[in-house]
C-alpha cells in the first residue's frame, strides 16, 4: 500500500507489528525457559542440568517460536514432571505435613550438610524411648562403638536412622508402624540421655528438621 503525501511516495510496512508480536512471544518463552532451569537449579537434580543443555543446545541461535519453540516446550516439560515430584519429596510442606517427633526432648546439636549429618535431640524425660516417626522397614541395625546402635527404618525413598541407642526392640526386616518403640537410650556421661537422629533421601542426607515437629509425638 502506497500514499503520496506532498508528491512523496511513502511506503507502509503493515509487517512490523507482526514482527514485534513474534519478538515479545520469543522474548518471553526465552525468560520462561530460564526461569524454570534457575528454579529447578536450587534442588540440585540430574534433571536441572539435563534442561540446561537443551536450553544452550537450542537458544544459541534464532530459532522459530512455531517449531523449535514447541520442542524446547516438550522437552522441558518431561524433565520439569519427574523434578516436580522430587520437589514435592525435599520440600514436605507442598505435599505431606511434618512427622511429630521421635522423641520428646530439645534440639542440642543442629545439622550441617558438611559436617553434622544429622541433629542429636537431647532427651527431657529419663525414661524416654523414642519411637518411629514414620511406618516402614528396618534395613539396618549397626553398633557403633561407643555411640550405641543406630538403627536405620526404610519407607520409599527415604532413610530414617536412629542412633546412640543402647538397645534395640526391633530386628532386621521388621515392620514398624508410627509411634513403635524402636530402642532404648544409654545415659550419656554428663548424665543426660540424647537420640541421634536422620533423613536421608536417595542417599543423601538432609536436615530432619525440615521433616520432624519438635513440639509434637506420635499418638
Amino acid at each position: 500500500m502506497r500514499t503520496k503525501t506532498g508528491g512523496n511516495t511513502t511506503k507502509l510496512n503493515l509487517k512490523k507489528p507482526q514482527y514485534l508480536k513474534k519478538f515479545m512471544f520469543k522474548s518471553i518463552a526465552v525468560i520462561c525457559i530460564l526461569s524454570l532451569t534457575m528454579f529447578l537449579k536450587k534442588f540440585n537434580f540430574r534433571q536441572t542440568n539435563a534442561i540446561l543443555n537443551v536450553v544452550k543446545e537450542n537458544i544459541q541461535y534464532e530459532f522459530s517460536l512455531k517449531d523449535d519453540g514447541k520442542k524446547i516446550f516438550r522437552k522441558i516439560q518431561g524433565f520439569a514432571m519427574n523434578s516436580m515430584e522430587k520437589i514435592a519429596v525435599f520440600n514436605p510442606m507442598t505435599k505431606i505435613d511434618k512427622y511429630p517427633s521421635p522423641i520428646q526432648g530439645k534440639v542440642f546439636k543442629q545439622y550441617d550438610k558438611d559436617t553434622n549429618q544429622g541433629i542429636d535431640i537431647k532427651a527431657t524425660l529419663s525414661d524416654e524411648e523414642p519411637v518411629s516417626v514414620t511406618e516402614g522397614i528396618v534395613k539396618n541395625i549397626e553398633q557403633k562403638d561407643k555411640k550405641g546402635y543406630y538403627i536405620t527404618v526404610q519407607n520409599g525413598n527415604m532413610d530414617y536412622v536412629y542412633g546412640y541407642l543402647s538397645k534395640p526392640y526391633v530386628s532386621k526386616g521388621d515392620s514398624v508402624s508410627v509411634g513403635q518403640p524402636i530402642g532404648g537410650l544409654g545415659t550419656n556421661v554428663d548424665g543426660h540421655k540424647y537420640l541421634r537422629f536422620e533423613i536421608w533421601i536417595d542417599g543423601s542426607s538432609v536436615d530432619p528438621l525440615y521433616y520432624i515437629d519438635m513440639n509434637s509425638m506420635p499418638q
